[in-house]
């Protein structure tokens, strides 16, 4: 489809529905939020409420972002938006994004500096608009087919990356042909050459997402049934849980 339609159906869905309404799931007397962002390439927006029933089991509320999709500075505007409302109510407030839903969580701090989520959870995501590993239709759904080129290199998450980003949880698949393993790797590099805190796993057998319509994970698949687990040890290191 044409990137100009979709993004004019988008801005007519927001005008007439309202779809920037966060939904949340709240746990009772909880300290700590999530704000989860999905993805769906800055021309949809996925559903996310699995996620969110994960995190209340853990006790953490959660906050699953109905953002414009495009175009920019459309989703940072909602996304700072959402996490500004959820700084008021919570002492702690993460952000999740998955996808293109990781790039945008990733660039909360880059366009409002004074929005700092106290800790991310990236899973396959988006991070680099201009390096060969790039997706294919993020940087244009944002920026159109002839893009501002200090703005692909301003959203280019990567090397915005200074001693001052959230601790960071990431993941990705060595098979995802869609988000390229690449994007959460240099990342991961780029923080720790900052000194930032934070864990990666790369699943060897793992493809572009990991959540099924049935439940919890695609069974039988390495780090699908892996990666909860390992995400809960490490929020332990940044939250009560």
């Amino acid at each position: 489809m044409n990137t100009n339609l979709v993004k004019m159906i988008n801005i007519f869905l927001i005008l007439f529905f309202g779809l920037t309404n966060p939904v949340a799931y709240e746990v009772p007397d909880s300290n700590n939020a999530v704000l989860i962002i999905p993805g769906g390439a800055y021309k949809i927006v996925g559903d996310g409420v699995q996620y969110a029933q994960w995190l209340n089991k853990l006790g953490i509320s959660a906050c699953i972002l109905n953002y414009r999709p495009n175009p920019y500075p459309f989703p940072m505007q909602d996304a700072t938006e959402a996490f500004k409302r959820l700084k008021k109510q919570y002492k702690t407030v993460g952000v999740l994004g998955s996808s293109a839903g990781g790039h945008l969580a990733a660039s909360i701090q880059i366009y409002d500096p004074n929005c700092k989520p106290d800790f991310l959870i990236l899973l396959f995501p988006v991070i680099s608009l201009t390096k060969p590993y790039r997706h294919k239709d993020c940087w244009k759904m944002l920026f159109s087919d002839n893009p501002d080129q200090n703005l692909l290199e301003l959203y280019s998450v990567e090397e915005q990356v200074t001693k001052n980003n959230p601790p960071a949880f990431i993941i990705s698949g060595s098979k995802d042909k869609s988000v390229p393993a690449e994007n959460a790797i240099d990342y991961y590099l780029h923080l720790r050459k900052n000194g930032v805190p934070a864990e990666l796993h790369i699943f060897q057998e793992v493809k572009h997402g990991f959540w099924n319509k049935e439940g919890y994970h695609a069974l039988g698949v390495e780090g699908e049934s892996e990666w909860t687990k390992l995400c809960e040890n490490w929020l332990k290191k940044c939250i009560d849980i």
